[in-house]
């Protein structure tokens, strides 16, 4: 039987542990990191003070909580078993969804974000207090970038829908058939950021922008030519398991309405986009963290 990882930790306290371990590590490479938190939508600013004409960037992490497992499973129609050691997990990622986590997560990283799932390689509360402790939780966790899932997907023919992730200390695979997955070690992530931002240099208030923009994006969806007989094309989101997302029912006014709201009382543009980007991106599970030089 698995073990569920969500009886052992929460999302916050996980991601609370990388969060304060990014900002230590990013330090050490010249980069400040600011961490959206959706308080700051009833303060009348940001609570301190973002430097938007710095270059920057900005990245985002999806955190997941998977299940230990004590044996393999294969998936149905799989014909082969990955190389998996104890111990190992899964977390499921839903591709399909139109409007979905994966959809906003790939084309944020497409806007030039850095983006990724995050989950931890530990199961205990005891395990987590001793990485935390020793300021090792984002060295004890698993980096995957969404454009890494859809391009092993889409090499493998293989639809979009519900897919695990099955990983253990060292490798990483996604299934049906098992495909093995890049994943970033998390001690290159500093300098990664740090590179890209060098690389592509922006002002944080464009990076800001383009993510923002990002959202309205969609991604070419890899399904059937036709849905079965007898089946309207507009169900084929519940034949692939991917059902109605409770944060639609969340936002009842255009994405713009909310932008306006954050226009009134911030000081600023580039204030209204970063609340407006971070708020809708919490409502997601996303934490985004804005990242500057420091200068």
């Amino acid at each position: 039987m698995p073990e569920d990882l969500h009886e052992k930790l929460s999302e916050f306290s996980f991601g609370y542990g990388i969060t304060r371990d990014i900002e230590r590590s990013f330090e050490a490479v010249g980069l400040s990191t600011t961490p959206f938190f959706p308080n700051l939508r009833q303060e009348k600013n940001l609570g301190y003070d973002v430097k938007f004409s710095r270059r920057g960037g900005a990245l985002l992490l999806q955190f997941k909580l998977g299940e230990q497992l004590v044996r393999y499973r294969k998936a149905r129609n799989s014909t082969s078993i990955p190389s998996l050691f104890r111990p190992f997990w899964r977390f499921f990622v839903d591709t399909l969804e139109t409007g979905g986590q994966f959809n906003v997560l790939f084309n944020a990283e497409r806007s030039g974000c850095e983006v990724y799932y995050a989950a931890p390689r530990f199961t205990t509360w005891e395990a987590y207090a001793e990485t935390f402790a020793a300021n090792k939780v984002l060295e004890s966790t698993l980096l995957i970038a969404p454009s890494d899932i859809n391009e092993r997907l889409k090499a493998a023919g293989e639809l979009d829908g519900v897919h695990r992730i099955i990983y253990d200390q060292i490798s990483v695979y996604i299934q049906s058939e098992p495909l093995e997955l890049p994943n970033l070690p998390p001690d290159q992530l500093p300098q990664r950021v740090r590179h890209n931002i060098d690389e592509r240099p922006r002002e944080l208030s464009t990076v800001i922008d383009d993510l923002y923009h990002s959202f309205d994006f969609r991604r070419d969806k890899r399904v059937p030519p036709a849905a079965p007989e007898g089946v309207e094309a507009s169900d084929l989101f519940s034949i692939f398991g991917a059902s109605e997302p409770p944060y639609r029912q969340l936002w009842s006014r255009t994405r713009e309405q909310r932008l306006q709201d954050f226009r009134t009382s911030l000081p600023s543009e580039a204030d209204a986009k970063l609340a407006a980007a971070g708020y809708e991106l919490w409502v997601h599970g996303i934490q985004m963290i804005a990242v500057t030089l420091t200068e």
